[in-house]
């Protein structure tokens, strides 16, 4: 299996919590990729069975780059995702 592990930190906290998550699935075997997503384009994400996304929230909610980064994502119909929040 592989995953995608995509973080929107600010301040570091949304990156350790994606570098522990990669530590733990690779204890188990599992390959993940840790990115910024900065450093993506959201139409060209690399083909995985699991895409991760972590953001941090600004009054409730997803900063506005963020927001616009998962509009403007290409997923495959059928991908599998999960969000998590810092």
């Amino acid at each position: 299996m592989r995953i995608e592990i995509f973080h929107a930190s600010k301040y570091g906290n949304g990156e350790q919590v994606a570098e522990e998550l990669q530590k733990v699935l690779a204890t188990k075997g599992v390959q993940a990729n840790v990115h910024h997503m900065d450093e993506v384009k959201p139409r060209e994400l690399p083909q995985a069975d699991l895409y991760v996304f972590g953001s941090p929230t600004r009054m409730g909610k997803p900063p506005g780059g963020v927001r616009r980064f998962i509009k403007k994502l290409g997923l495959p119909s059928g991908s599998k995702y999960a969000i998590f929040a810092t």
